[in-house]
C-alpha cells in the first residue's frame, strides 16, 4: 500500500514562494513585486498568485475554478495564451514609459 499526502504544515504557497523568490534573487521588497510585476497562470494551483499580484492573466485554457481568477483571461491557449499575454504587457509599458 502506497500514501502519498501532497501537503505540508507551513503556509507556503505558489505566491509566497514567488515572492520570496523576487526578494532574495532581486532585492524586490515584496510589497512592491505585487504590484510592479504581473503573474500568468493557467490552472487553479494559481489562486494564491491570482490574489498576491494585482495585474494577473489566466491563459485561456486554465483548469480547474481558483477561489479568486485572474483579472484578465486570454484567447489564446498554453503557449499562445502565454505570447499573448506577454505581448500585452510589453505593449502596456512601452506605452507607459515617456518617449526617449
Amino acid at each position: 500500500m502506497s500514501v502519498h499526502l501532497p501537503g505540508s504544515l507551513d503556509r507556503a504557497d505558489k505566491a509566497s514562494g514567488l515572492l520570496r523568490l523576487v526578494r532574495e534573487l532581486q532585492g524586490v521588497d515584496p510589497a512592491r513585486a505585487r504590484g510592479a510585476y504581473a503573474f500568468i497562470g493557467d490552472s487553479e494551483n494559481d489562486a494564491a498568485c491570482f490574489a498576491a499580484f494585482h495585474v494577473t492573466i489566466g491563459v485561456s485554457n486554465f483548469s480547474g475554478r481558483p477561489t479568486l481568477p485572474p483579472r484578465f483571461v486570454t484567447r489564446g491557449a498554453r503557449a499562445v495564451g502565454f505570447v499573448e499575454a506577454a505581448r500585452l504587457l510589453v505593449e502596456a509599458r512601452r506605452s507607459a514609459s515617456p518617449s526617449r
